[in-house]
C-alpha cells in the first residue's frame, strides 16, 4: 500500500512523502505546476533537512535513510 502525506506551505507549492511503508516514511517530492511531481535529490540532504521537512508535515522529528 502506498501512503501520501501532503503539506501546503504556500498557495503555489505542495510537498509530500510518497511510496513509503507508512504515512511517516517515503520519498520527498515537490509539485511543480509546470512539470508535476519531482523527487528531491538526496545529495546534500542531511538529517537537519529531514527534521525541518518532517516538522513541516507535523511530525516531531525526522531522519534520512539510504
Amino acid at each position: 500500500m502506498i501512503y501520501h502525506v501532503f503539506f501546503f506551505y504556500n498557495s503555489d507549492s505542495l510537498v509530500r512523502l510518497n511510496d513509503g511503508k507508512s504515512d511517516a516514511h517515503g520519498r520527498v517530492e515537490v509539485y511543480n505546476d509546470r512539470t508535476g511531481w519531482g523527487t528531491i535529490c538526496n545529495v546534500g540532504w542531511s538529517n537537519a533537512d529531514a527534521v525541518v521537512f518532517c516538522r513541516q508535515l507535523g511530525f516531531a522529528d525526522g531522519q534520512t535513510h539510504p
